[in-house]
């Protein structure tokens, strides 16, 4: 490392002539100025990869549905002997749901069920899809 740019002590500060002096703050200056331009670069550099994970992240989570087909929901007044498990496999489509639990615990928070038990005469919603657009 070239002399110039070392930091001195106070003691060599103080024998210095005005020009070394004006020299030696003229290199300080710029070393300060070299210093904070890296740190801005690599402040840039982290953050354009940071926002570069983030995007590509949130851009491969984004599982689009809407090419294949619309979710629609319709009533469905219960029958005797019918039961939920027999209902979902009229209208499950295994293509947007991973398994028969995940479409039946839908429809059981969309009509407050507690649990797998439905009864004759009472009206149920259920999610299907379809790949015409209805109105």
């Amino acid at each position: 490392m070239n002399r110039r740019y070392e930091r001195k002590s106070i003691y060599e500060i103080r024998s210095m002539s005005y020009e070394e002096l004006r020299g030696y703050r003229i290199a300080l200056k710029k070393r300060k100025e070299r210093i904070h331009r890296i740190q801005r670069l690599a402040f840039a550099l982290i953050a354009t990869m940071i926002l570069t994970v983030v995007c590509t992240l949130a851009y491969s989570s984004l599982k689009t549905n809407a090419n294949k087909g619309f979710k629609y929901y319709t009533s469905v007044c219960v029958e005797s002997g019918d039961t939920l498990w027999e209902l979902s496999d009229r209208y499950i489509d295994y293509d947007y749901y991973e398994d028969k639990e995940s479409y039946l615990l839908e429809v059981r928070m969309m009509n407050r069920l507690n649990d797998d038990t439905i009864y004759a005469g009472q009206t149920i919603v259920l999610p299907y899809y379809s790949s015409e657009y209805k109105y």
